[in-house]
């Protein structure tokens, strides 16, 4: 059967990761410890390193099968080349991260020195939909292959989101290493400050693991391989 590239199906896309930004949520917790009046305002030199914690979700996915074609290609956007879309995964990477201040007050100063002690990162893919053409139904060839390529990009975010712990957990170790702690008379404002750095560098792990995903998904977003999935079924 020859195939006409102006109206080749076209199974699925991962929207969400140009679409939607990496959502990051940050939350504060402060360990306070009161030095006595003789620590003066000079802030200790000695600061322990930054602990890290991490933890992965995977994506554990729900399917539709109650979408029409008209409403799946109006979610991925007119195609150029006339396509179809028959599936489509929907996603979102998050990254949220909980840091915790150590606090030294001086009652004879009321001066504070206020350092990062430990961040907890929890990241991963939450509310993971796989979206099926209603026209095919379960049990059929046609269901059966538009899922098996959305499961696809669903194994492609777990094993690419568990591979990035080490790496997690090592890159944010580094980067808050440089964050210098705070003497101040305002120590909330400080912590606030830390955070927005500590943010900024959950950030740039969002950025870098998005870029790699998306790389990894459009490996199997190709027309060459679109074809060929069509190949195993007739009633298209």
């Amino acid at each position: 059967m020859k195939y006409n590239l102006q109206k080749t199906l076209r199974f699925t896309r991962i929207k969400c990761f140009k679409k939607y930004p990496g959502m990051l949520l940050v939350g504060v917790f402060i360990n306070m410890l009161w030095l006595s009046p003789s620590w003066g305002v000079t802030c200790p030199t000695s600061v322990q390193d930054v602990e890290v914690t991490a933890k992965f979700v995977k994506a554990t996915p729900t399917i539709n099968n109650q979408v029409s074609q008209r409403r799946l290609s109006r979610k991925m956007g007119r195609r150029k080349d006339g396509s179809m879309t028959l599936g489509l995964t929907q996603s979102g990477l998050y990254i949220k991260v909980l840091s915790t201040f150590l606090v030294r007050n001086s009652r004879a100063t009321k001066i504070s020195c206020v350092s990062l002690k430990e961040v907890q990162v929890e990241y991963g893919f939450k509310k993971t939909g796989i979206l099926i053409d209603k026209h095919y139904r379960p049990g059929s060839c046609e269901y059966d292959v538009i899922y098996q390529h959305e499961a696809q990009h669903v194994n492609i975010m777990n094993t690419k989101g568990k591979s990035y712990y080490r790496w997690i957990k090592h890159e944010m170790a580094k980067r808050v290493a440089f964050i210098k702690q705070r003497k101040t008379k305002r120590a909330r404002r400080a912590q606030r400050k830390i955070a927005a750095q500590v943010k900024k560098v959950a950030q740039g792990l969002v950025a870098q693991m998005n870029k790699s995903l998306s790389a990894a998904h459009a490996v199997i977003d190709t027309p060459e391989n679109y074809r060929r999935t069509q190949e195993l079924c007739s009633n298209w």
